[in-house]
């Protein structure tokens, strides 16, 4: 049991079956300017460029979701560690990042290396103040992360999207975010994202967050460039665009 967010939290593992077809963009009232049919026209084009992976998804295996734990700190760390981890291993210039990044004020980042943000991040989730989700195969490795976290947990995230706070009309440990996937370069496009983001809303919602935002990017072209999660994995789990800006599209499921 470990106390999240000031209260208990079961970790309690499950597996996520993510073989899904996908869902209708839902209908909402704050659609504007186009967004819904721009974000339709995006799940278009990229479904289009990744046919030839429709066979991998639909074989995709249930993968075992957990919550990030002390007791997982060190899955978590191995999974990063500069230059030896699986999760940048395509792309090496990220590779000290640790997933810091939404956590550190903007002036602050560009003072810390690899060294700096693993300590950090061990010491986060040593406190039990460091929230997400890994996945892990039959082998007991991981297989992605997924950054989620309640509001109130990321204060520096919108300074580090580089967009005004998204409106709300709850406190703000009653809403969450979406910040950022990592997975494995290896096991991609075998719905290990799908599975991190059932798994996270599932359980975000049973500790009462009524409200997650996500902010897939609005034109990326590769995966590392898709780390805050695609638009298509979002309108899939029922996100409606909430609003548009230059550098990605805001989108929200309502959860109560």
């Amino acid at each position: 049991m470990a106390i999240w967010g000031g209260r208990p939290h079961a970790a309690t593992p499950r597996a996520v079956e993510t073989a899904r077809e996908p869902a209708a963009l839902p209908s909402s009232d704050i659609h504007a300017n186009g967004m819904a049919l721009r974000v339709a026209a995006a799940i278009r084009q990229r479904r289009g460029r990744t046919t030839c992976d429709h066979g991998r998804m639909q074989a995709a295996r249930a993968w075992r979701v957990e919550p990030l734990t002390p007791s997982r700190r060190d899955d978590f760390l191995a999974f990063f560690d500069h230059e030896r981890g699986r999760a940048f291993a395509d792309n090496p210039a990220w590779s000290g990042c640790y997933c810091h990044y939404f956590h550190v004020a903007p002036a602050l980042w560009e003072t810390l290396d690899a060294s700096a943000n693993r300590i950090a991040m061990q010491a986060r989730i040593d406190v039990a103040e460091m929230e997400g989700y890994l996945a892990f195969d039959d082998a007991d490795r991981v297989a992605g992360w997924l950054n989620a976290q309640p509001r109130h947990r990321a204060p520096h995230c919108f300074a580090r999207l580089e967009i005004p706070p998204t409106p709300l009309d709850v406190p703000a440990h009653r809403a969450a975010v979406v910040l950022c996937f990592v997975i494995d370069p290896s096991l991609r496009r075998r719905g290990v994202a799908q599975a991190l983001l059932a798994y996270a809303l599932d359980d975000l919602r049973s500790r009462g967050i009524v409200l997650v935002d996500a902010f897939p990017a609005r034109a990326a072209q590769s995966a590392s460039a898709h780390f805050r999660g695609p638009p298509e994995l979002f309108a899939r789990s029922g996100f409606a665009p909430l609003m548009e800006t230059d550098a990605c599209i805001v989108m929200r499921r309502p959860l109560a």
